[in-house]
């Protein structure tokens, strides 16, 4: 799809799930579509069950780069830890504080931009390593997709298909097929209603 125009906005605020310990594919390809802009602030906030430390210290850094070549003026980088949905689960009261805290933590930051504070964080050494690593996952993740397994409990209803962020999935003769574009996000194996989708790979990751 082509990027929205928003070449004359005051501010970008690019908000995105970490992807193997990166910005997904799909957020790299929206920045390359869009206008390029003179100095357009932007703020970068990244979503992970694992907050910024360690392997995740460097996941905004690409997205940064290829805003700042488009012309945008990156003031404000920071993360929004959530539960987690890659191989083990967090533990519900853990789970339920990082939810809860999400409202203060926006506030805070809508506040600090606001004001005129800016920030930018220094990645570390090992986040600069996964972060290298990370990107070659993405070559893998449309092999999982293709291999995701449809069970007998699926009725054709078609939520899968309608809320795959890749539209990866189009429904045919009442049953899902899947291409060559999935992202890994796991949406339509949490999420069908019937609990009708299982992945045919990497089962270890799914919680």
């Amino acid at each position: 799809a082509v990027a929205p125009d928003y070449s004359q906005s005051d501010l970008l605020v690019l908000i995105f799930a970490t992807h193997a310990y990166n910005a997904p594919l799909p957020v790299y390809h929206w920045i390359e579509k869009a206008p390029r802009v003179d100095g357009t602030p932007a703020l970068v906030i990244s979503v992970s069950g694992g907050g910024d430390a360690g392997s995740n210290s460097n996941c905004r850094a690409g997205a940064i780069r290829r805003l700042e070549a488009k012309g945008y003026r990156v003031i404000y980088e920071d993360m929004f830890a959530m539960p987690n949905n890659w191989m083990h689960a967090t533990p519900e009261p853990l789970a339920l504080m990082l939810l809860q805290v999400l409202p203060e933590k926006a506030d805070a930051i809508v506040k600090n931009v606001l004001s005129g504070k800016t920030r930018r964080t220094r990645p570390t050494l090992p986040g600069r390593i996964f972060s290298r690593f990370g990107e070659l996952e993405k070559k893998g993740a449309p092999k999982f997709g293709k291999k995701i397994k449809t069970l007998p409990a699926c009725n054709g209803c078609g939520w899968c298909a309608e809320v795959c962020p890749a539209q990866n999935i189009t429904i045919t003769d009442g049953a899902p097929k899947f291409g060559n574009v999935c992202q890994l996000c796991f949406c339509c194996i949490y999420g069908c209603p019937q609990k009708a989708l299982a992945p045919g790979s990497l089962k270890f990751a799914i919680i």
